[in-house]
């Protein structure tokens, strides 16, 4: 099959706009380092079994709310627009 020849590339109309995705990300980074600093506060209180859950969480969280911020930023994730006024191709 030639390049010519082809089908053209459809583009997924997904859910989200970029900047949605931006913002989630961001809130799940906030939500990741608030509990860090809620392990934190713990551990120095000396409860370390409780610590121990709050950090890894919070690292988890904070490293997803960066990723997913990161990729929407890029453009990989959520469409092009916020509001979706261009006729889909």
């Amino acid at each position: 099959m030639n390049a010519s020849q082809k089908a053209p590339r459809r583009r997924i109309n997904l859910l989200f706009s970029r900047e949605a995705v931006i913002g989630i990300g961001v809130t799940i980074g906030a939500l990741g380092l608030m509990c860090i600093l809620l392990g934190w506060a713990e551990a120095l209180r000396g409860v370390a079994s409780v610590s121990a859950v709050w950090l890894p969480l919070g690292a988890v969280l904070f490293l997803a709310g960066g990723i997913t911020a990161a990729l929407g930023w890029s453009g990989r994730l959520g469409r092009q627009g916020s509001t979706g006024s261009r006729p889909p191709n």
